[in-house]
């Protein structure tokens, strides 16, 4: 592969890493509306929206912040969402300043190529982990997959028509 190639392989590992880190986002996010419908069964759906916007407008570690009110984490899962959060900030802001040299060789590409390709594996992971949180609060709801499908149809039905 040249070395063009090898930048573009770079660059499209890059994006599928912020996307993985994006889904574990918005999986926290709804967790945390289950979470709170949990704890507040009587929330009307302005409320939960207004919620669900209110969360959409913070950051991973104000998420995280945010799951301390709902549950109490064990120290090691902590240590696993803080772990996760330091990749996230050094994904999307220090990255490709500190392996700006890296992309001039093939060395280099490769190197980035394994740590983004870790990074991935680990943003997929903290998503998966966040959705399995998710599926047993949904459970102990009594929600089915199809009462949250009809949810989200409600939601984009409604965004459409405004």
């Amino acid at each position: 592969m040249d070395e063009v190639e090898l930048r573009k392989e770079v660059f499209a590992w890059f994006g599928a890493s912020v996307y993985a880190a994006n889904l574990f986002e918005q999986e926290l996010i709804t967790l945390l509306i289950l979470a709170r419908r949990l704890k507040e069964d009587n929330l009307t759906y302005n409320q939960i929206e207004c919620f669900d916007i209110n969360l959409s407008k913070k950051t991973l570690g104000g998420l995280i912040k945010e799951l301390s009110k709902y549950f109490q984490l064990h120290t090691e899962f902590e240590d696993l969402l803080k772990n996760y959060l330091n990749k996230r900030n050094h994904l999307v802001h220090n990255f490709f300043r500190d392996n700006s040299n890296n992309l001039i060789s093939e060395y280099g590409c490769k190197e980035m190529l394994n740590e983004l390709k870790e990074m991935y594996r680990r943003f997929i992971e903290a998503d998966q982990i966040s959705q399995e949180m998710s599926k047993k609060l949904r459970e102990k709801m009594g929600w089915s997959e199809d009462m949250i499908d009809e949810i989200v149809k409600k939601s984009l039905d409604k965004k459409r028509d405004k």
